[in-house]
């Protein structure tokens, strides 16, 4: 079964979402996005100095939480 939801083809095996078709410029927004967050992890890294990949994105995502929090409240 395929449903259409928010711009997105969603296909469902057993019931269960197992695919989505999305429009190209979505997924090149998204795949834009990714890299861009994937560059700042890398300048925070080098400009923290902090050496453990694992406690840069601990850093990454709670400051993402808070940025996220606020634009919500």
């Amino acid at each position: 079964m395929v449903l259409y939801k928010h711009g997105v083809n969603i296909i469902n095996r057993r019931g269960q979402p197992a695919r989505t078709v999305t429009p190209l410029e979505g997924y090149e927004s998204w795949w834009q996005q990714r890299q861009e967050l994937f560059d700042l992890v890398r300048q925070f890294q080098q400009a923290s100095g902090i050496g453990d990949p694992d406690e840069v994105m601990r850093e990454v995502l709670e400051a993402q939480q808070i940025v996220r929090a606020a634009a919500v409240g």
